[in-house]
């Protein structure tokens, strides 16, 4: 579910080199029936969790990574149903990590997010669904799946 998330920055953390492969290592299958589709206010929660715990982790070591975990914290909660989004917004779960160390601009969309949850939550999901998740960026479409599949079965 977010289990990658954690792995990643400590991973990178640790790491004495890290190199860039310019290709597609795997892909995102879409299943209605996943996880992921199904129980879209937990996975945002625990998305949203693994965030805080590495804003804790890297707390007072790099600004601009505290900063960036932030805004991740919350636009990670954008998987959430819109009524989970405003509910968990509007609790002020999130008010104790925006009250130091952002920027303006992020202050502003925390202000947005905060006080005009349901715009923004519309707003993003827009986003995402017109560029974020458009067919061939992420995700394996059903014409994908079946190149996958026929050159698969002929191995």
């Amino acid at each position: 579910m977010s289990e990658d998330i954690e792995f990643t920055y400590r991973s990178l953390e640790v790491s004495k080199r890290v190199c860039f492969v310019p290709c597609t290592l795997y892909s995102y299958y879409l299943n209605e029936n996943s996880f992921c589709s199904t129980k879209k206010d937990e996975r945002g929660l625990t998305e949203r969790g693994a965030y805080f715990n590495l804003i804790e982790h890297y707390e007072g070591t790099d600004w601009y990574l505290e900063r960036r975990l932030r805004i991740m914290a919350m636009r990670s909660m954008l998987h959430m149903s819109p009524e989970g989004f405003r509910r968990e917004i509007l609790s002020g779960t999130m008010d104790p990590y925006y009250s130091k160390g952002m920027k303006f601009k992020n202050k502003l969309e925390y202000v947005w997010a905060r006080y005009l949850p349901s715009t923004y939550h519309w707003a993003f999901r827009i986003f995402a669904e017109y560029y974020y998740y458009k067919p061939g960026r992420l995700y394996v479409t059903d014409k994908k799946r079946a190149v996958i599949e026929r050159i698969s079965k002929s191995d």
